[in-house]
């Protein structure tokens, strides 16, 4: 009898524990279909997950558990979609010709002591720049190693990317032609994408000027595989350089919204200024 008790103890726990690897993906894809960003919301996130699936699973009625893995599907399907709409452009520029033994990336400083928000603009005091988002999106801090800042709204998203480099004794960036031609920079850019999307296709690319400063801008459409789902995006890309700092402003969006949210993206892009320089 007690080997009994003993093995139905132990079939417990491992039901327990199940629950919780189940809450745990449930509560992440919650976060994910919100567009939370930032590590505290996917923790908050997590332990609700793991709450509802205890409760929903655990309950006597048939018909709530059904219901649960409805909505666990549906969370997790929608969560997968947002991000990946939402990680457009997480890939970052790494030129070999700049990537030696005396010059190195540098982490970049979140720290939100040296940033400013009133309303949707945004003004970084550290990597000196301001930037205005379109009106009634989310600003938020970005997620990704590089994104100091990001607006979100529904499957659309513009992030500002600073990269910083520890030029050692080399001379900083006048402008972005020191990176090589608008073609020899855009084919290296793009190499990265390809790690993590398929068919990746320019559709348009070419040079322009930001605050009077040379920039370097590319249209391109990606899919990236979602289950059995191919999820089609385009995304608006301009980087610009200046001493030691690479910036980039992405834009993303899945490709039926594109053209409806392009002017937006434009506008956001006209209002970036570098400041203090």
């Amino acid at each position: 009898m007690e080997n009994i008790t003993q093995e139905k103890s132990k079939k417990e726990k491992r039901k327990i524990k199940k629950e919780d690897i189940i809450g745990f993906i449930f509560g992440i894809s919650i976060a994910r279909a919100i567009g939370f960003g930032g590590f505290i919301p996917y923790i908050i996130g997590t332990f609700f997950g793991i709450w509802l699936t205890r409760k929903m699973l655990n309950s006597q009625k048939t018909y709530v558990k059904i219901i649960f893995w409805i909505l666990f599907a549906l969370v997790f399907i929608i969560g997968s979609i947002v991000h990946g709409l939402r990680f457009n452009s997480n890939y970052s520029y790494s030129d070999s010709r700049l990537q030696t033994e005396d010059v190195k990336l540098l982490e970049t400083d979140k720290n939100p002591d040296t940033s400013q928000i009133s309303g949707n603009l945004y003004r970084n005091k550290k990597y000196h720049f301001r930037i205005k988002f379109p009106e009634g999106w989310k600003v938020d801090v970005g997620d990704g190693i590089h994104i100091v800042q990001k607006a979100s709204f529904e499957n659309s998203t513009i992030s500002v990317f600073v990269q910083q480099f520890d030029l050692g004794r080399g001379e900083g960036f006048s402008s972005i032609k020191d990176a090589g031609t608008s073609k020899e920079f855009i084919d290296t850019v793009l190499d990265g994408a390809t790690e993590k999307f398929s068919d990746v296709k320019i559709i348009t690319y070419g040079e322009t000027k930001i605050d009077n400063e040379p920039a370097y801008w590319v249209e391109y459409s990606a899919s990236s595989q979602l289950l059995d789902y191919k999820l089609k995006m385009t995304n608006l890309v301009y980087y610009i350089a200046k001493g030691d700092i690479m910036y980039l402003i992405s834009a993303g969006t899945a490709t039926n919204d594109y053209s409806k949210v392009k002017p937006l993206f434009l506008r956001s892009v006209s209002t970036f200024v570098l400041e203090n320089y």
